[in-house]
């Protein structure tokens, strides 16, 4: 191997960890946006964040986009109940609504399957209740 190589191979190596860098920093803006979403409002402004800064996304990358945010970074307890919730509520609307709710509802569902089926530990942050007896 030549100097010349490995300059490449190296150079190809930082820029692939930048950008890796960025892509992470990216999904962690994303996820942390739908923890703070407490309407149906707040997830369009998500998608509408998400198509501004990739102009030309199709449905197949925004949903990688989205389940690859759920798998970095899983959903906790309460946020599986808001989005259900949400989802069973708008199922029948057959608007923005029912489509945004189904996105996010069905990326779950494969970060969940994809976590499981890799063998990894899925998190899922718990509240810890004290029963009454």
């Amino acid at each position: 191997m030549t100097w010349k190589s490995e300059i490449i191979m190296f150079k190809n190596k930082v820029i692939n960890n930048i950008w890796n860098t960025k892509h992470n920093l990216y999904l962690y803006y994303i996820r942390y946006y739908i923890s703070k979403a407490n309407n149906i409002d707040d997830l369009l402004c998500i998608f509408k964040s998400i198509a501004s800064n990739n102009k030309f996304v199709t449905t197949d990358e925004l949903l990688n986009l989205i389940t690859d945010c759920f798998i970095r970074y899983p959903v906790t307890e309460i946020e599986l109940q808001k989005m259900s919730q949400w989802q069973q509520l708008y199922n029948c609307d057959l608007g923005v609504n029912s489509y945004i709710t189904l996105t996010f509802w069905l990326c779950i569902i494969k970060a969940i399957q994809e976590n499981e089926s890799k063998n990894n530990i899925l998190y899922v942050k718990t509240l810890k209740c004290k029963l009454d007896d």
